[in-house]
């Protein structure tokens, strides 16, 4: 993900129009350029996004990342690194065809905002592991919402950005990663 602030119900459920921005930030990540040494993950450079982000397996980076110092860069590679291991961008994805499909039941947008939220904070959680500057990182945070990501995409600043933020600096304790059977669970609630 990146670090965007946007509601769910704010964005089109047409699966066509979901279906031509997956093509698109695909083709993005295909002309991106691999980063060498990357600890076995899927890092890719490109100048047509403004702001980190993990699409499928992939963590994508803007160009502007090279300016970045050693800790700006440890941070967002944990945060997006945490959006890989628990395969955010595929949970999301189902979650906004369900909402799509179930466009009527304010269940579906619910589910799909709550999948969303939840990725966010088991995200900043690994970088808060990782970085004990919570106001850094809420700095960070901050900078990186200006620069919108592709919805197609999991990005730290697309959810709940002012709440996450508070959570951050008050210092209340780092959630739990939701159990594999909670997030099994999640993904079968999408399924019907």
């Amino acid at each position: 993900d990146g670090i965007r602030d946007r509601d769910v119900t704010g964005e089109t459920c047409a699966l066509p129009i979901f279906a031509f921005g997956l093509i698109a930030i695909w083709r993005v990540r295909h002309s991106a350029t691999p980063l060498p040494n990357a600890d076995g993950l899927d890092i890719r450079v490109s100048a047509k996004i403004a702001s980190p982000a993990t699409f499928g397996s992939t963590i994508l980076l803007p160009a502007s990342s090279a300016e970045w110092n050693d800790a700006t860069l440890a941070a967002i590679l944990s945060h997006e690194r945490s959006h890989v291991r628990y395969w955010d961008s595929y949970v999301q994805w189902l979650a906004r065809v369900h909402a799509c499909i179930f466009w009527f039941n304010p269940l579906a947008w619910w589910l799909s905002r709550r999948l969303a939220d939840l990725a966010e904070t088991t995200s900043d959680d690994a970088v808060l592991d990782a970085m004990p500057d919570r106001t850094a990182y809420a700095d960070l945070l901050l900078e990186i919402a200006r620069h919108p990501a592709p919805t197609t995409v999991t990005s730290a600043a697309r959810s709940n950005i002012s709440a996450r933020i508070e959570r951050i600096i008050s210092g209340i304790p780092p959630a739990l990663p939701p159990r594999k059977w909670v997030r099994a669970a999640a993904v079968t609630a999408l399924v019907p």
